[in-house]
């Protein structure tokens, strides 16, 4: 009872100091959309005093999700092994690429035109896609639909995954206990990002970002200590082996490397956020601190890597049965490491959440036929009716996904890469070529082919899942058998 008490306090602590902080802060906006004129204000006073850490706080914050950060290298470190090295070296690489292909869109004036501005729109994805012609319109529309169902995806995972580690630590059981915390935990970021917007939720992350950086830390020596305790024989070199010992065979962990290779060096470049984060803290804190917040976003996911193989070692539980017996552990100790804990799991939620539900909102409402965001659908919004509207789609997916037994990992190893089907488009403007959406469309029918495919196979087979995230490579080569027609050329 103790612990779901403190568990619960946690957690409501986090969310109440949020809204304060939204409150201290934001400002209550009847449109969701900044003015020309208040985005003037905000590059003149915000960004020019407190722009870089800002964007070092979004990203470490964006990138260490509760659901894929968070709660993946604590409970799935050990399936991987040694391999999950991996993760946290490619992502710091992956800021070169991210700088690489930024500065390379920023330096076409025709490209730059599309995404620079006041106006906010130019947040969008899909608006380095649009022009006046039917053609690139195509492109533009199927740009958008990956965004949506990417961030969307994103958002639900979250939320679910938050669910059921809060619902095994608590001991509940009851499916519609659990899939009612995934409604009202949505409704209530939903509700604080709409309510109070940009502003909120950029200074909320500079709060989460590192409340959840000092928990994982904490939460790492914590288990160090707890596995040091639990060791009958003296620490040597057979003990690490066996910690970082694979689960998995030589050739899902090979697979899993391409996976996160592949995924890791454009998972910010190629995500809303990241375009959403370049046109509200603009050009140049963006990219000087790129590499500061994919670095610091690496230590911590190192942080997180070497406690998940750590916490194999004390509760020989993987997933999120590993998460809820190491928190179990814990509680029997005293409930400090418990409270650290579910302090940096809700403050990871918000981080990643509201970000996440901005942008969705953004690109929901791009016109792929005018390339404009009209504010006049913002106009009046009503934050509690549409987030009432999202926590009851989240309870319905997440009593639909439990009932059916789908495996989250396998889950998380195709929502999280799903917006790598805008490879092909990317790679066309990268080339200077014309956009194509019959590639874009190829890629995504192969991507969703492998990955029925792996909900086909057995829960610890991996081998299609993980081979999704290669189709948006392959059909990209393709863009060099497209016609070479300039992107200047092909408005």
């Amino acid at each position: 009872m103790t612990l779901a008490i403190v568990t619960t306090l946690a957690v409501l602590a986090v969310m109440l100091a949020t809204y304060l902080m939204f409150r201290v802060i934001g400002t209550r906006r009847h449109t969701l959309l900044l003015t020309a004129d208040e985005k003037s204000r905000w590059d003149d006073t915000v960004v020019r005093r407190v722009g870089n850490p800002l964007v070092v706080a979004s990203l470490v914050g964006t990138l260490t999700s509760l659901a894929t950060a968070y709660l993946f290298f604590i409970g799935t470190s050990k399936v991987f092994g040694y391999w999950i090295l991996v993760c946290p070296v490619s992502i710091f690489v992956g800021g070169f690429v991210t700088n690489r292909i930024t500065s390379r869109v920023l330096s076409s004036e025709h490209l730059r035109s599309r995404i620079t501005g006041l106006s906010q729109q130019s947040g969008v994805i899909a608006r380095l896609f649009w022009t006046s012609d039917v053609a690139n319109m195509r492109v533009s529309r199927a740009v958008k639909w990956i965004s949506i169902i990417s961030i969307a995806g994103i958002i639900w995972l979250e939320f679910a995954l938050f669910s059921d580690v809060l619902g095994l630590l608590l001991g509940i059981d009851q499916l519609l206990i659990r899939a009612s915390i995934c409604g009202f935990s949505a409704f209530v970021v939903t509700h604080f990002t709409i309510r109070f917007g940009l502003r909120g939720f950029v200074f909320a992350d500079a709060f989460h970002s590192p409340l959840l950086v000092l928990a994982a830390i904490a939460i790492a020596v914590t288990t160090a200590v707890h596995f040091a305790q639990s060791q009958t024989t003296p620490f040597d070199g057979a003990v690490i082996r066996t910690l970082v010992t694979p689960l998995v065979d030589t050739t899902s962990g090979l697979l899993f490397v391409g996976h996160v290779l592949v995924l890791n060096a454009f998972l910010v470049v190629f995500t809303e956020a990241h375009w959403l984060r370049l046109w509200a803290l603009t050009e140049r804190p963006v990219i000087s601190q790129q590499l500061a917040g994919t670095g610091s976003t690496a230590l911590v996911w190192l942080v997180l890597s070497v406690c998940g193989l750590l916490a194999f070692g004390i509760t020989g539980t993987v997933g999120e049965n590993a998460v809820a017996d190491l928190l179990a552990r814990f509680g029997e100790n005293g409930i400090v490491a418990v409270t650290i804990f579910w302090l940096g799991a809700a403050a990871a939620l918000f981080s990643t959440a509201d970000t996440q539900i901005y942008s969705l909102l953004l690109v929901s409402r791009f016109d792929p036929l005018s390339g404009q965001i009209d504010d006049a659908q913002f106009a009046n919004m009503r934050p509690a009716l549409i987030a009432g509207i999202a926590a009851a789609l989240f309870f319905g997916l997440y009593w639909a996904a439990r009932e059916s037994q789908v495996p989250f990992e396998k889950i998380i190893f195709i929502i999280i890469p799903f917006t790598l089907n805008l490879m092909p488009a990317f790679a066309a403007l990268l080339f200077r070529r014309r956009p194509s959406a019959l590639l874009v469309t190829l890629s995504l029918l192969g991507y969703m082919a492998f990955a029925t495919l792996g909900f086909l196979q057995a829960a610890d087979e991996f081998t299609m899942t993980l081979s999704a995230s290669l189709v948006p490579i392959v059909v990209s080569l393709f863009v060099w058998l497209c016609p070479r027609e300039s992107v200047e050329n092909g408005r």
